[in-house]
């Protein structure tokens, strides 16, 4: 977001004041930070998607990991007569219902990190001293 908003910030500054930038000759250099700004913020996006996808197979991997142990021990008992099939089915549906949770809880952690990225931005424009405005009396 950080870096998001510097690249949006550069170019309304840039288009703001095109005149001048023209007037000088500045195009090159306004482009070529630009465009550096524009890799910066696609480094950032390329490591956070990394991280992103890792969390996500880790999660899918724990699940299916807990799945086989469950399925393979439940059907252990059932074969040595110590559990009902029916028993192994029930522990296994009431299994999702505790993995499911668990991974929600796991896909909603980036979003509660943007959240508070965004907080903070917020808070800094927020605590930012407003101007002050003459009163002028006709």
């Amino acid at each position: 977001m950080q870096k998001n908003s510097e690249i949006s910030s550069l170019i309304v500054d840039s288009l703001s004041g095109i005149e001048t930038v023209k007037s000088m000759g500045w195009e090159n250099n306004y482009i070529a930070k630009i465009t550096q700004k524009y890799f910066e913020l696609m480094k950032v996006n390329i490591s956070f998607a990394k991280v992103y996808l890792l969390q996500q197979n880790l999660v899918l991997y724990v699940d299916a990991i807990y799945s086989v142990i469950i399925l393979w021990l439940g059907s252990r008992l059932v074969i040595n007569n110590n559990l009902l099939l029916g028993q192994l089915i029930t522990f296994n549906a009431l299994l999702v219902f505790l993995t499911t949770p668990l991974k929600e809880l796991a896909q909603l952690q980036p979003k509660i990190q943007a959240a508070s990225v965004a907080n903070d931005r917020l808070n800094e424009i927020l605590t930012i001293s407003s101007e002050k405005k003459n009163e002028v009396n006709y």
